[in-house]
């Protein structure tokens, strides 16, 4: 077989080898043995560069039985000479065609006198024109290598290069699937759970159950939860003190200890915070690479984040329960009323003391038993506006009837809930006989309702958890920095919380899908916009409000919706939410990608400013982030 003839056999033989790759280590060692075996050189290796030293374990031929004798380092003049050392340094290939009397081989002549090698070619590896490695060729024959090799070896370099990012981008994908997957059961679960034991010990489960940690655990306490092989070790290193998770911090940070199971492992921990509290410490046991890699860094941080959600949230109750301890202890009547049948479904502790009933009691009873001036018939046909909506809200003064006879006069406001499951009137009382008092209650009742029905939309959307709050925090920051006045910012702090309120109507299999959503998909959630809109315009003085919530997607040059306004045609609250949002978004974690971090964010906003966002708006933004601002603060 002529040399042509067997360049060419093993140049095919490779390509074969990168189509049926999987593994990058034994692709690299296939590569060295066809070299060697088809292509007739003596000795053959593959080194990939790991902090600036060539890792020379995948060789083949001659020169593997001294491949642990041979160091080629970028930061050490004495090991960066010879043909790798100079393809390192400049990515150019290199040969010699004797080495005999090379003063660049002097560190290696004793190698070189006992195999017998005269010439060396090596050819850089380069991935986008990094340089990751080399490929070593070497042969007794002196003057071998001609520009026909050096064109062949150089092919081979590219095919091999490709053939490794390929898989290390397979293998990234890989990994950022099961990242995905952490995130998605984690933040269902703190959407969930509402107790704190069974939040913690699935949250350790759903982490280790990704295989990216040997151990997942959390402190809180004085109590330890784990899951993963190296558990009842890691608990005894906490109560003895040998891991100190008092040096943990906000930032993940890679702490002292050699766990004894996995001698390759390198701990780290950060500590859990929601809102100004401390709430617990998160300790992950995982090979030192995972902390090298700034994915699964902003992974662990963004889900120690959303715990801290979850652990505030149960600390204070659910959200549901805080809303309902709210309602029940304001001075003014709420009542849930059936659309058919008008009997009460729910009636709060401050109305049913007033018209002296017990809750029983008054959900056997219909609007018409309190309200004797009015027939069922008469009610039914002033609410019925309601939900043909034609109504947003119907307000008239009345008086209720209590159980002793007595009458006390009333304001009702009556909107329509409309719930697919459980659809109501919700009827809100003021009871005129307080009148001096009635102004501060309804502040405080208008406050707790914008806070629920936040907390519902995070709820029903747990990868969004925290995003409509942390909008409202930034937009605030841009409308203090734009100097807007108190009652403005007011308004934009309510409408940043209540931006994505509509989402309560998006169906939850859509809402919570972790793959690309499909066009007829994304067509629902834009509807969300107005949904939104239609909420809250019912609500007596949000006009404002659900304004900017109708616009927040709405972009400068009309190619935002619902409606593909442009220009003045937006509010100044609506072009601070568009930008909050889509900064907002763009830093955190979402199902179908990894978060894209605040520079990102930034970058995007100014590169279309003026364009699709207010360039006055991006410009209070970007001062708000210059002087310090985070979404923790």
């Amino acid at each position: 077989m002529d040399t042509i003839e067997r360049y060419f056999k093993m140049l095919s033989e490779c390509n074969q080898i990168l189509l049926r790759a999987q593994d990058e280590r034994k692709l690299a060692q296939d590569i060295c043995d066809t070299i060697v075996e088809i292509g007739g050189f003596d000795s053959a290796f593959v080194g990939l560069l790991k902090d600036d030293k060539l890792n020379l374990e995948i060789a083949s031929g001659t020169l593997k039985p001294y491949a642990d004798k041979i160091k080629i380092e970028l930061g050490n003049s004495g090991y960066s000479t010879g043909a790798s050392g100079r393809a390192l340094k400049d990515g150019q290939t290199h040969i010699y065609n004797d080495v005999t009397y090379e003063k660049d081989y002097d560190l290696y002549r004793n190698i070189i006198n006992e195999t017998g090698l005269k010439a060396n070619m090596a050819v850089a590896i380069k991935v986008d024109e990094k340089i990751i490695g080399t490929i070593g060729v070497y042969s007794k024959v002196a003057g071998i290598f001609t520009d026909v090799e050096k064109k062949l070896f150089e092919e081979l370099a590219g095919d091999l290069a490709y053939g490794i990012s390929s898989i290390r981008t397979r293998k990234r994908m890989e990994t950022l699937n099961e990242m995905l997957k952490s995130i998605r059961m984690a933040n269902q679960r703190i959407a969930k759970e509402d107790k704190l034991e069974p939040l913690l010990e699935g949250f350790c489960e759903d982490l280790e159950s990704a295989k990216f940690y040997y151990g997942v655990s959390f402190f809180h306490e004085g109590k330890i939860y784990c899951a993963g092989d190296c558990c009842s070790v890691i608990k005894e290193s906490i109560e003895s003190g040998r891991i100190n998770l008092d040096k943990c911090s906000d930032d993940l940070q890679l702490i002292d200890y050699k766990c004894p199971i996995h001698p390759d492992s390198k701990p780290a921990c950060v500590k859990i915070r929601g809102g100004d509290r401390i709430y617990a410490t998160l300790f992950v046991c995982a090979e030192e690479k995972i902390f090298e890699d700034p994915d699964q860094i902003a992974l662990l941080k963004e889900l120690a984040g959303d715990l801290g959600v979850g652990i505030d949230r149960i600390s204070n109750r659910s959200d549901a329960l805080i809303f309902g301890n709210v309602i029940q202890k304001m001075s003014e009547g709420v009542h849930l009323i059936d659309p058919d049948t008008l009997k009460f479904k729910l009636v709060n502790t401050s109305a049913l003391k007033r018209l002296g009933y017990t809750l029983d009691e008054i959900k056997e009873m219909t609007v018409p038993d309190i309200k004797p001036e009015f027939t069922f018939d008469q009610l039914k046909e002033m609410l019925e506006p309601l939900r043909r909506h034609e109504k947003d809200y119907v307000q008239f003064e009345t008086v209720h009837k209590r159980k002793d006879g007595t009458t006390y006069p009333v304001t009702l406001s009556v909107f329509y809930n409309e719930d697919k499951v459980n659809p109501s009137y919700v009827a809100i009382e003021l009871d005129l006989s307080g009148i001096s008092e009635m102004k501060l209650e309804v502040n405080t009742l208008v406050d707790a309702l914008v806070v629920a029905l936040s907390d519902m939309v995070e709820v029903k959307d747990p990868y969004t958890a925290g995003h409509q709050r942390r909008v409202s925090m930034l937009a605030v920051r841009i409308a203090k920095e734009m100097g807007l006045k108190d009652e403005e910012i007011k308004a934009i702090e309510i409408a940043g919380l209540l931006h994505d309120i509509g989402k309560i109507s998006i169906p939850l299999d859509i809402l919570t899908k972790p793959s690309k959503l499909k066009k007829t998909e994304f067509e629902l959630i834009k509807d969300h916009v107005e949904e939104g809109y239609k909420i809250l315009k019912r609500i007596k003085d949000f006009e404002a409000i659900a304004m900017m919530v109708r616009q927040h997607h709405e972009r400068l040059n009309g190619s935002g919706y619902p409606f593909g306004i442009n220009g003045d045609e937006i509010t100044v609250g609506g072009k601070i939410l568009a930008v909050a949002d889509v900064v907002e978004a763009m830093s955190s974690h979402r199902p179908y990608r990894a978060a894209l971090g605040i520079d990102l964010a930034i970058d995007e906003i100014k590169l279309n400013a003026g364009i699709l966002y207010d360039e006055d708006v991006v410009r209070a933004c970007q001062k708000v982030f210059e002087n310090g601002w985070t979404f923790d603060d």
